[in-house]
């Protein structure tokens, strides 16, 4: 019971403190230019005008989703779940 409580605990607190970013577009820069997240994590891409975004198969993380937004595609978000 005592390891169900603290592993709960921690799922929880890890979901609570769950942060949200956003990077921007100012011509052909992205800002922040480095972006440090953490599991649960969302990041919102916006101001995307001529921009997408994409994390290519291989190059991310062993067990990374790979996402790909559509040029254009205002307000696109990836919630990150593997560390």
């Amino acid at each position: 019971m005592v390891c169900f409580l603290l592993a709960f605990t921690l799922v929880a607190a890890s979901t609570a403190i769950a942060a949200d970013h956003e990077v921007r577009t100012r011509g052909n820069q992205w800002f922040p230019i480095v972006l440090f997240i953490e599991p649960g994590d969302t990041v919102t891409w916006v101001g995307m005008s001529g921009h997408e975004t994409e994390l290519i198969e291989g190059m991310g993380p062993e067990d990374a989703m790979t996402w790909r937004s559509e040029l254009n595609d205002e307000g696109f978000r990836v919630t990150f779940v593997a560390p």
